[in-house]
């Protein structure tokens, strides 16, 4: 019964974790992007792309979009604000590589299909 109590609770926690604002695979946005960027995966990122901004721009700049974005594994990304309003989301963070600079990124997210996708910026 012991057993059968705990199999339960973490499955619980994890549906917990996984159905929370802005996560994607167990992560906050964010920590997913900069995964994805590091490790080239484009396909990821794609898939978590919402179907306005790939009608928008289209699937091939989408891509170059991700294939060009400066980003480091030495990178530190702290997560500061989320803004929500309906199924829209807006995740900010602070990147800087080993404090010599501090920058800003915002995520703007929608939610489609029950899933966390990104909204691209207008300018790639």
């Amino acid at each position: 019964m012991k057993k059968i109590l705990m199999i339960f609770t973490t499955l619980l926690l994890s549906a917990t974790v996984y159905s929370q604002i802005g996560y994607v695979n167990g992560s906050d946005f964010g920590t997913f992007f900069k995964t994805c960027c590091v490790y080239n995966q484009t396909d990821m990122l794609t898939q978590h792309t919402s179907k306005q901004s790939i009608e928008k721009h289209g699937k091939s700049a989408i891509i170059n979009f991700y294939n060009n974005f400066e980003i480091s594994k030495q990178e530190t990304w702290k997560f500061v604000v989320s803004e929500t309003n309906g199924n829209l989301v807006k995740q900010t963070y602070t990147r800087s590589l080993t404090g010599a600079y501090s920058k800003e990124i915002i995520f703007n997210l929608i939610k489609e299909d029950g899933v966390w996708k990104m909204i691209v910026p207008d300018k790639l």
